[in-house]
């Protein structure tokens, strides 16, 4: 009996399994195919991605509400400050959306910290 591995793939919040394809197919596509998504070849490897993203986006959460927390603002008061809709800054907030690289600069800035302290 041969050994089966199922790759399973995330993306747009969807985990699905991959088709099965011969080794001379997954070398020439493998390329490819690692564009649009992030592939594991265990469901313990997708456990622990899936862990890995919800404690990252809990950290965000804290870091970034600890920020604006300290300059006393609320959530709406920062978003008018910043330039943006509430409904933005809470997506990015909470993990579900991340800024251009032009605005995650200026929100670090607005906090008086690194993009890096903020958003890693």
């Amino acid at each position: 009996m041969e050994n089966r591995i199922v790759i399973y793939q995330i993306f747009n919040g969807e985990t699905t399994p991959l088709p099965e394809r011969t080794p001379q197919e997954k070398i020439e596509i493998a390329c490819v195919e690692r564009v649009g998504g992030v592939y594991f070849t265990t469901a313990k490897e997708l456990e622990e991605y899936v862990e890995k993203t919800r404690n990252e986006k809990y950290l965000r959460k804290q870091k970034m509400r600890a920020y604006r927390e300290n300059c006393g603002l609320l959530i709406d008061e920062a978003a008018t400050l910043l330039g943006i809709s509430k409904t933005y800054l809470v997506k990015i907030e909470n993990g579900e959306k991340d800024p251009t690289l032009e605005l995650a600069l200026k929100i670090a800035k607005f906090y008086k910290t690194t993009d890096d302290e903020l958003f890693s």
